[in-house]
């Protein structure tokens, strides 16, 4: 477990150092590590910007706690200020769907919505400033008399002073989904021993009170007092005390599929043929009861194994972004008639256990990740009730609440990554709210999951062809593809494709990407009416191409014209189903494929078009995973495999996304969550006998009205180009 640290104002991580030193293993615990936190611009972040806004703030750190404590437990701890943005961080984290902390100890500090009356601190002038630090024993009185030293410290704690009191001026208090323990000395002219009231309303659990008596605003000379306490408040928390080597072990144990047992005659496992041998027996019996310890907290698995490439790379951007539920994939069914409520809650129990992507957690352990299929469990709806409303009142807190499903993120290493809530607005009129995260679903899975569900509702699932695979058996039979003589073959074609490749897209953007994206984005959609369609299709049967393929290569125009680049490499999806067992499971199969088109001054449309489909077909039949596509580009020294891909095109293709329950009337809508992935993708989907043009972006680099800007000289560079290629035939007719 680690122990996250916040300093108060003006602090840095440097004020607990004694806390290592003081109270180490013997008081907190060896499996407890202290992790002390500077804000930006401070401490061992000197040389780093400093945060504009206590939010900025709480924003930063929280990112830095989710890559810390991945699949781990963890706690919070702040004094003064600190234990403000302690407060802030964990809804943060919560905000990104990261799991909770365990517990967070808020010592000398005011609940959040407390104000303090009279003038803020920060605006006094700098003696004043720091004669009230002074009073409060929060400044060695010798710098009060050394006119250099006030002007270095002033100017080093006034701004954490701003970001703490314009932050507590507008703060509400929100309730936390954990528990809060609070450290208050009696005698702390701040934060009284009456402000345990305060923090009480926001536990997330019941409030405990350390109450040191005689004790001012900090509160150094206790910490053995205080370690005790916090070590005891940890203990309901801990994790099995298990050596790395156990921990480690288990993951290996779950990537083969060996299945263990605690049980009172010891560890009983089961696992598939050659799974296990004398060696791995042996260390399973030397490593017995810590491997039973981490399977009773990590309750029951039914069954696990690798993750796929293309989920490894899901994960890996789920554990990292800032808006997590931009991985989220939600559909709004809409529902008229007398629906069985238990019925449907029958039918999403039977698709929960023919799929075990809709039961998968993923898990690291001792350095391993592993997708773990839970057992199968009753699903039972929560009924949220809208009957009472009427009008334009109905129609926005439906919308809200279905907004609301969609935006909520999944806790990656806790729970199944799929879940339904179900919404009444009369006696006939029924929402169902399906969301599932990307790691474990595509635009494929979407029409089986829903086909699967009608069948269920409709005939407890008669009608469905029992299922001969499932995720799992295909990151293993990608694992054996992607090995050997056949590996190396694939390696040789990206490199002689890629390996000199300009890979970035310089599109013009309102500010520079950041070094990390966010996650925030913004979302823009148009349409290709059915006429410049029609259009479309005929062009791509006199060039014997897909539809795809035109407004693939109208895209890479589009982005020449953008970016002044004539050589492009753009990523398009690919449905990565190839073998027959595998069509009708729910999972993340699909995948990217690049694909790198030089334009040619002055070359008819109907040659880049051919050029383009047969790209497609041809690396499609080379496909190479983008994370071990982007190390061969790295070993032979491409520069721009750091931010690639940039810009990413795909078609859904998939089948159409329709319910059939009984004789009830049901609409699918798709909810975006909101969020971006990348820098940009374009993403065109057939509708209504034209194409629907979905555009995704990153806030971090684009405002809304530079992509719709983009958007229209795409449009209007497609009309210009199928008018001029339809004249031309016109004229050849004639």
């Amino acid at each position: 477990m680690r122990l996250f640290c916040l300093p108060h104002a003006g602090g840095t991580s440097r004020v607990f150092k004694p806390w290592a030193q003081i109270l180490g293993d013997q008081v907190l615990g060896r499996d407890v590590e202290l992790v002390p936190l500077d804000v930006a611009g401070r401490g061992t972040r000197m040389r780093e910007n400093g945060p504009g806004s206590f939010a900025d703030a709480a924003d930063d750190l929280a990112r830095i706690v989710a890559e810390r404590c991945v699949g781990d437990d963890y706690a919070l701890y702040g004094h003064s200020m600190g234990a403000l943005l302690a407060y802030e961080v964990t809804h943060r984290l919560a905000e990104r769907g990261c799991h909770s902390p365990v517990h967070l100890f808020a010592a000398a500090c005011r609940p959040p919505g407390y104000r303090r009356p009279g003038p803020m601190l920060h605006s006094f002038p700098d003696a004043a400033f720091l004669g009230a630090l002074a009073a409060f024993g929060g400044l060695p009185v010798e710098i009060l008399h050394d006119p250099e030293l006030i002007e270095f410290y002033a100017g080093l704690v006034r701004d954490d002073y701003r970001l703490y009191e314009e932050h507590a001026a507008v703060v509400v208090p929100r309730p936390l989904a954990c528990p809060v323990s609070v450290i208050l000395g009696t005698e702390d002219p701040i934060a009284p021993t009456a402000s345990a009231d305060g923090w009480r309303a926001v536990s997330g659990g019941p409030l405990t009170l350390l109450s040191l008596e005689g004790a001012g605003h900090f509160f150094d000379d206790r910490l053995k007092e205080i370690g005790t306490f916090v070590a005891t408040s940890l203990d309901a928390y801990r994790a099995p005390a298990v050596r790395p080597e156990a921990a480690e072990l288990l993951g290996r144990l779950r990537l083969a599929d060996v299945r263990l047992t605690p049980g009172p005659s010891g560890l009983a496992f089961d696992a598939p043929a050659g799974a296990v041998d004398d060696d791995l027996t042996a260390l399973m019996g030397e490593h017995r009861d810590e491997l039973a310890a981490l399977v009773e907290a990590g309750g029951p698995v039914v069954r696990s194994g690798p993750p796929t490439k293309g989920q490894r790379r899901a994960v890996v951007r789920a554990e990292t972004t800032e808006a997590p539920s931009a991985l989220n994939v939600a559909f709004r069914l809409s529902v008229s008639g007398a629906l069985d409520v238990p019925r449907l809650e029958r039918a999403l129990t039977a698709l929960t256990a023919r799929h075990g992507a809709l039961r998968t957690r993923f898990a690291r352990h001792g350095g391993h990740l592993v997708q773990e299929q839970l057992p199968p469990v009753p699903f039972t709806l929560d009924v949220t009730n809208f009957a009472g409303l009427e009008g334009d009142r109905l129609r926005t807190s439906l919308e809200e609440w279905c907004l609301a499903a969609a935006r909520t993120p999944f806790r990656l290493g806790r729970e199944p990554l799929f879940r339904a809530s179900l919404a009444s607005a009369g006696p006939r009129a029924w929402e169902l709210m399906i969301v599932i995260q990307h790691t474990v679903s595509d635009g494929w899975s979407h029409a089986t999951l829903l086909e699967d569900l009608s069948a269920f509702y409709q005939d407890g699932g008669a009608s469905l062809a029992p299922l001969t695979a499932d995720l799992i058996d295909f990151a293993q039979w990608e694992e054996d593809r992607l090995s050997g003589p056949n590996l190396q073959a694939l390696r040789e074609y990206w490199v002689r494709l890629l390996g000199d490749a300009p890979l970035t897209v310089d599109l013009p953007s309102d500010r520079p990407r950041p070094k990390a994206l966010s996650g925030r984005g913004g979302f823009h959609d148009f349409f290709v009416p059915a006429p410049l369609a029609e259009a479309v299709r005929s062009f791509a049967l006199r060039t014997r191409a897909t539809e795809f393929a035109v407004f693939f290569a109208v895209l890479v125009l589009w982005l020449g014209e953008l970016t002044g680049q004539r050589d492009l490499t753009v990523p398009t999806n690919y449905v990565n189903r190839p073998r027959r067992e595998f069509e009708d499971v729910v999972g993340l199969f699909l995948s990217n494929v690049p694909i790198r088109v030089r334009t040619r001054e002055g070359e008819p449309l109907g040659d880049l078009v051919r050029r383009v489909g047969a790209a497609l077909f041809e690396n499609a039949d080379h496909f190479l995973p983008l994370d071990m596509l982007a190390e061969e580009l790295r070993s032979v020294g491409n520069p721009g495999v750091g931010t690639f891909p940039q810009v990413v095109t795909a078609v859904l293709n998939t089948p159409p996304l329709r319910v059939s329950l009984g004789d009830l009337d049901v609409t699918v809508t798709h909810v975006p969550p909101g969020g971006a992935p990348g820098e940009m993708c374009v993403i065109f989907e057939p509708e209504d006998g034209g194409w629907r043009v979905m555009v995704p972006y990153s806030a971090d680099m684009f405002d809304e009205a530079t992509v719709v800007g983009m958007c229209a000289r795409y449009s209007e560079l497609l009309e210009r180009l199928m008018t001029e290629e339809t004249e031309e035939t016109e004229e050849e007719v004639r």
